[in-house]
């Protein structure tokens, strides 16, 4: 297993030896925030058997042959997959509900998608409408994924003075942003 970073081997880790005799290891990797996987073959000593005394009219002794020593287990470790949230999309939010920006002047847009427990959600596809205003403002990009911190990034851009609303959506999540674009 891991000697180097912090690596904490009490908090979120498992051991369990299969019908095989075979070690399977999980454990936490603060350093990396990955979960690592370790696992090793591990097969009983087969005891050599002793010699035994022949008898002869004199008294011999006859030595033993040592025991096998045990194996010493040299885990691999295999770096696993970051696990997934098993939840479901329950909300979408944005950075700012109002926006001001000015004529040809941009203001950026963070629309973050979490679990009902707020567990950030990665990969998850952002789309925008532009609900009224649709020559006051223009976005970038047409859609986002969302990051590891549950987060898609748009631009917002001020092309004529006046009100705008843009709804960002995921699924049948939505909410709503309103723009004010000023000279």
């Amino acid at each position: 297993m891991d000697s180097d970073g912090d690596i904490d081997y009490h908090y979120r880790s498992s051991l369990a030896i299969d019908s095989k005799d075979k070690i399977h290891i999980s454990y936490y990797d603060k350093t990396n925030n990955d979960i690592k996987y370790a696992t090793k073959d591990f097969q009983s000593p087969t005891p050599t058997p002793s010699p035994q005394p022949t008898p002869t009219p004199t008294v011999v002794a006859t030595p033993t042959a040592a025991q096998t020593p045990t194996p010493i287990i040299t885990p691999t470790v295999t770096p696993g997959p970051t696990p997934i949230p098993a939840c479901e999309p329950e909300n979408i939010t944005a950075d700012q509900k109002n926006t001001v920006v000015s004529i040809d002047s941009n203001a950026q847009a963070a629309i973050t998608i979490t679990c009902e427990d707020g567990t950030p959600l990665e990969d998850k596809k952002v789309a925008w409408k532009i609900k009224q205003g649709k020559k006051n403002i223009s976005i970038t990009p047409k859609n986002a994924t969302t990051d590891a911190n549950g987060q898609a990034l748009f631009t917002i851009t001020g092309v004529k003075k006046g009100r705008a609303k843009v709804e960002f959506t995921s699924g049948d999540l939505k909410v709503k942003v309103k723009v004010k674009v000023k000279e």
